[in-house]
């Protein structure tokens, strides 16, 4: 087995965010926060986080305190995990997606994009259509966003994102219209049992079990509304000959979200995502 270095695994925000403070070095510029580590330029592995900044949107319609979460809590936290164990680069929009969202394409800014999404404290009405992606002065952000993913010229991209505590699995990964981000069906299930198996080996390294479950979306078209993997990954494969390989991959608010630290996700949660990057440089090194 390949050597890893330690896991980084922080038991309180407040660690966490002291941990980060020492050790990243954030570009703010035009909307956009990112950051590359001491071994980009060799392993050129990018975490994403396009739904990072988070917000509750009151509607007063629905009753005294009625209200929709929009955006994907802590997912910066891991997107920034990853990338600083494996030294590699992070970006992600420091504006919500309800005023433009960096996933979706920036020709649909401004068409009438709805999310369905759940409602927080009302009786009746459990759901609503919130509209997103519509604010056109956003547009040069969305241009700087990536503009920024390309000039890094990742190699492996993976975009994280947050799904719903009534979800059965911890983790699912999406790798595109027809998986095509991996390179195809076959590529995409084998990368989830061989990084299943690399898991348990951790785990048990560890002396944790493993009671995590992942899972390929067997919706074929999964991810293929994320923009960032679409344009980046699948659209420049087939122009160029330098391969890259990316996915979205989707966690679990029950453990993106730590039950005693609303800031910190789980500890399992943590050590998945710094993984998923070391077997994913692992995985592009002998299959690409």
């Amino acid at each position: 087995m390949v050597k890893i270095p330690p896991f980084l695994v922080f038991k309180s925000s407040k660690d966490l965010e002291s941990f980060l403070k020492r050790k990243l070095d954030p570009v703010r510029k035009n909307g956009v926060e990112y950051c590359t580590f001491n071994n980009f330029r060799r392993n050129r592995i990018l975490f994403t986080a396009e739904h990072a900044v988070t917000k509750k949107v009151f509607l007063p319609s629905l009753g005294k305190g009625a209200y929709v979460g929009v955006g994907d809590v802590n997912t910066d936290i891991l997107a920034k995990l990853g990338a600083v164990f494996n030294k590699g680069a992070y970006v992600m929009p420091l504006f919500c997606r309800t005023e433009a969202d960096a996933s979706r394409d920036p020709r649909e800014l401004g068409k009438g994009l709805r999310l369905f999404v759940h409602t927080h404290k009302t009786k009746k009405q459990k759901y609503v259509f919130l509209p997103i992606h519509r604010n056109k002065n956003f547009l040069p952000f969305l241009i700087n966003y990536h503009k920024i993913i390309e000039s890094l010229n990742p190699r492996i991209l993976i975009s994280v994102h947050g799904v719903s505590v009534k979800r059965k699995f911890d983790v699912i990964l999406g790798f595109g219209e027809e998986y095509m981000g991996i390179g195809g069906k076959r590529n995409a299930f084998r990368f989830k049992i061989e990084f299943l198996d690399f898991l348990d080996r951790i785990f048990h390294s560890l002396g944790m079990e493993n009671d995590l479950e992942v899972a390929v979306s067997t919706w074929r078209f999964t991810g293929s509304m994320n923009f960032v993997l679409t344009s980046h990954v699948i659209e420049y494969n087939k122009k160029n000959s330098d391969k890259r390989m990316g996915f979205q991959v989707e966690f679990n608010y029950k453990g993106r979200v730590y039950n005693f630290d609303k800031r910190l996700p789980s500890p399992q949660y943590q050590i998945v995502v710094q993984a998923l990057g070391f077997f994913s440089l692992m995985w592009y090194k002998n299959n690409f």
